[in-house]
């Protein structure tokens, strides 16, 4: 992967995080409160949200479902299966 190609990544896993953060308060809830729901610690959490650790697709599906995100985190794809964006 190029310097390009990389930074674009971390942009967009920035990004996401930021969604993430804007759901979780817009639902009202900590960052602990959300990591207790979804089974994974805090500083999981914590990391996904500023995009130093995108975790598994489990954790994406897990806390779009409890947040509300109603797929913008973890969208359905074609295919029937939930996808990262």
């Amino acid at each position: 992967m190029d310097g390009t190609t990389s930074g674009l990544v971390a942009e967009q896993r920035k990004d996401l995080g930021r969604q993430l953060a804007g759901w979780r308060a817009a639902a009202g809830m900590t960052q602990a409160q959300l990591a207790k729901r979804i089974c994974y610690s805090r500083s999981t959490l914590a990391n996904a949200e500023t995009g130093r650790d995108m975790s598994i697709r489990g954790f994406w599906c897990d806390a779009d479902e409890v947040v509300g995100a109603n797929g913008v985190l973890f969208p359905l794809g074609q295919d029937g299966v939930r996808h990262p964006v």
